[in-house]
């Protein structure tokens, strides 16, 4: 975990604290962290629920939860939480347009919309 922690704060993808981060503030690298560790919450549990396995997207859930950890301030657990809880209903609902809606185009759009928000925070993950 310590060495996570090095990590992000070489990088540069935390700059110290200087005020509280709200709920969906994705200007702050922290928030972004959690917003990626909901959606992958909510891909986890779609694997799940659809018979898939959900192993990758487990894997990728915890590091961003190890990303997440190391890089955030003592004091902002709750919009952390906030940050997470919204994203991840955000992406069951897309998940869930995308497999359930009768409507194609409403399904591809939903689809593609849910992929490129999961497809940044891959991108976070190997950049």
């Amino acid at each position: 975990m310590h060495l996570v922690r090095a990590l992000v704060v070489s990088l540069g993808l935390v700059a110290p604290a200087t005020g509280q981060a709200g709920p969906g503030d994705l200007s702050d690298p922290v928030m972004i962290f959690a917003d990626c560790a909901g959606r992958f919450s909510a891909e986890m549990e779609h694997s799940w629920l659809m018979g898939h396995d959900p192993a990758e997207v487990t894997r990728q859930r915890a590091m961003m939860i190890d990303l997440v950890d190391a890089a955030r301030p003592a004091d902002a657990g709750p919009a952390i939480l906030a940050t997470r809880i919204e994203a991840k209903f955000a992406q069951a609902a897309l998940l869930q347009r995308a497999s359930f809606t009768r409507d194609p185009q409403q399904a591809r759009q939903a689809r593609a919309t849910a992929r490129a928000a999961l497809e940044r925070c891959l991108f976070l993950m190997t950049s």
